[in-house]
Order: structure tokens, then sequence, then C-alpha cells
């Protein structure tokens, strides 16, 4: 292998020399090798993101895709139940009324059927499972309420509470959200 090295001489670009210096070839065959493992490097790093991000775009669609199914139970689970004015509280404060407030939970009664009937279509089978105490105590409030019976309608509003207890404080899937 040869390499040209060109000097200048002095002041006057007429007075260059060409040098030619024998280069041994057990210098160079590194560049090569560095080339090759740049160039494979460089592949390697190319395929693994996209890999990367083939891999970790998948698995969030479907995370989300189940969160925004679910979200619905938990968007009206604040609704139904959160705050003093919600139907679950003016239900029971109608409840505790003597004579019972009738047309308050005649009001409150839609709410709680669109949360029982939530519950009961959840995605996750836990909650499914666990809706049972909820639909029924609704289905029995509602029952009472049209018979405008105050000590059922009591009862029922109490097996009410218990399904949310057993569910949110004793071990069922709500406890596990919050």
């Amino acid at each position: 292998m040869q390499q040209d090295i060109y000097f200048r001489l002095g002041f006057s670009p007429s007075l260059t020399v060409t040098v030619t210096i024998e280069v041994a070839a057990h210098y160079y065959p590194w560049r090569n090798r560095m080339r090759r493992a740049i160039k494979f490097s460089h592949s390697l790093t190319a395929c693994l993101l996209v890999g990367l991000l083939a891999c970790s775009f998948l698995p969030q669609r479907a995370a989300f895709a189940d969160k925004d199914e679910d979200e619905k139970v938990h968007e009206l689970m604040e609704k139904t139940h959160e705050g003093k004015k919600s139907p679950w509280k003016k239900a029971v404060q109608a409840s505790q009324a003597n004579p019972i407030d009738w047309v308050t939970i005649n009001q409150a009664l839609p709410r709680l059927a669109d949360m029982s009937k939530a519950l009961a279509t959840a995605k996750d089978k836990d909650v499914r499972d666990a809706a049972d105490g909820y639909v029924t105590a609704v289905k029995d409030l509602a029952i009472q309420a049209n018979k405008r019976d105050a000590v059922r309608a009591r009862v029922a509003l109490t097996a009410l509470s218990n399904s949310c207890i057993d569910c949110h404080y004793k071990g069922g899937p709500g406890g596990k959200l919050d």
C-alpha cells in the first residue's frame, strides 16, 4: 500500500516535492473492521428501536381500551355516591326522615339503577360478581318505594350500604380501585 505525501518547500508553490512512502499493510486493516462494526452497531440499534417501539405501543392500546370501558363504572360511582348532593346521600337522608320522603327516593332511583346496570355489565368479571348485592338491593328499594313500605325500604337501603362496604372495604374489587 502506498501513500503520497506532498511537502512544500519554501514560499513558492512550484517547489513542491512528492514523497512516496510505502506503508506496511498491517497498519490499516482495523479501518475495515471498524467500518463494519459501526455499520453493524447502527443496524442493530435501528432494529432494536423499531422493535421496542412496536412492542411498547401494542400493549398500551389494549390497556387503554380496558380502562376506557370500565371508566363508565368509575364515573358513575363518583357521581352516584360521592358528595352531599349525590343521589345516594339524598336517598339515605330521605329514608332517615320521619315520614320517609318518597319523592326524593324516587328521584334517586334512576341514578342508582344506572349504577347497578353499569356494575352488572362491567368488563371486569370480579366487579360483575361483586355487583350482585348492589343490583338486588336497588331492585328491592325500587319495589319498596313503589309500595311505600318504609320499613322494607330502609332494609333495602341498609342492604345497599352493606353491598358497598363488602365491595370497597372487605376485600372486594372496589377496594383495589381506590
